[in-house]
């Protein structure tokens, strides 16, 4: 699953980048705390996203939801435009050090950018 802060350049031009980047981490944190919960593995931050891994598609699934709960949460707090765009794909991954390689992963990457 890749996920996308759609606005965050935009915020990053309406408030300061301390306050941008905070944000941003925020959203990260509450995202990472989360996940184990729905058998979920923050691989990494893709600068105002995240690459996640989940042992399920129905982890997957319960796993957006909550993404878009979350970030609904924070926008309305923070009186930011945010909403994050999800794309996720089934398959088989292949696992480096910090990152995942394979078919899967760049069928997800190319459904993020389907708007």
């Amino acid at each position: 699953m890749f996920t996308d802060l759609v606005g965050s350049v935009k915020m990053y031009s309406k408030v300061s980048d301390t306050v941008a980047v905070e944000l941003v981490k925020k959203i990260e944190r509450q995202v990472q705390e989360f996940l184990p919960r729905v058998k979920g593995k923050f691989i990494k931050s893709t600068g105002d996203g995240q690459l996640i891994t989940f042992e399920d598609a129905s982890g997957a699934v319960k796993g957006a939801s909550e993404i878009h709960r979350l970030c609904d949460l924070l926008a309305r707090d923070e009186h930011q435009d945010l909403f994050v765009r999800i794309a996720l794909h089934t398959g088989e991954v292949f696992p480096d050090q910090n990152d995942i390689h394979g078919n899967t992963v760049n069928l997800a990457a190319r459904l993020l950018t389907v708007t």
